[in-house]
């Protein structure tokens, strides 16, 4: 009986303190300030074309899957010589790469002969053409940056970035935002300094929070006087992207459009 009775008591104290030890939910302090936005999965973009390669973080270094970049294509390639920025036509030069067994790594290299490092390549992007441009903003290799670095300058909740162009600064920033059906999203917003207006949102993730990728390139690639965006994202599990926004694209409800993507890892 008393066997009994012990069994109980410890049975108890043990549900006592799995209740006391249990951790309360943490408080949900999600304030979107950006409401009523499209849907994800009902937003337009056009069409995806192999028309942009990312020459500054990847070197060159390009996939065959995506990518079949053959030589002597003509590409309008923006390179960067000291501090001088200048889009020119080149023609490619593809170099199969190998591993280091030999065998075909279904990678290659690409080159463009250019004065300077070369930054982009694009292939019949509207408002794009040949001839210097300005750049407020340029990230240096990702490479040539540790991790620290990497972090402090990634678009996070509450990260502000300012860019002055021709005396002119341009402000991006990222918050918060919440669809018609109350999907949680992060926004990136972009003021002139009168406007402010969404250039891109994707979906909060609990574990994750809002991380909007990196700033790679902010200038007037356009040359129209007004800042264009060369981002990165890099929140997929298996790859990477940059995009390029141009200010000469866009409608009269934004700054800049997306106009071009580069898949690649």
């Amino acid at each position: 009986m008393w066997e009994l009775e012990a069994d109980a008591a410890r049975k108890a104290q043990t549900e006592r303190l799995e209740i006391v030890t249990e951790k309360p939910p943490k408080p949900d302090n999600f304030v979107a300030e950006f409401l009523d936005l499209p849907e994800l999965d009902e937003r337009t973009f056009p069409e995806w074309k192999p028309n942009l390669l990312d020459l500054w973080d990847t070197e060159g270094a390009i996939s065959d899957i995506d990518y079949d970049v053959k030589t002597g294509e003509r590409w309008l390639v923006l390179a960067k010589n000291k501090e001088r920025y200048v889009f020119q036509y080149a023609a490619a030069l593809r170099i199969k790469k190998k591993s280091k067994e030999g065998f075909d790594s279904g990678m290659f290299d690409i080159r463009f002969r250019v004065g300077g490092r070369e930054v982009l390549a694009t292939k019949k992007v509207s408002g794009l053409k040949p001839g210097p441009v300005k750049v407020a903003y340029q990230r240096r290799r990702a490479g040539e940056m540790d991790e620290a670095q990497l972090m402090n300058s990634s678009l996070k909740l509450g990260a502000v970035r300012e860019f002055d162009l021709n005396g002119k600064v341009w402000r991006l920033r990222v918050t918060t935002g919440q669809t018609r059906s109350g999907v949680r999203v992060g926004v990136l917003a972009l003021s002139d300094g009168r406007s402010e207006r969404i250039v891109d949102y994707s979906g909060y993730w609990e574990q994750t929070g809002i991380d909007l990728g990196d700033v790679l390139l902010a200038g007037d690639l356009d040359n129209d006087g007004k800042l264009d965006l060369y981002l990165e994202n890099s929140a997929a599990e298996e790859s990477s992207y940059t995009m390029l926004y141009l200010s000469s694209q866009a409608s009269e409800h934004e700054h800049v459009r997306y106009v071009a993507s580069f898949t690649y890892g």
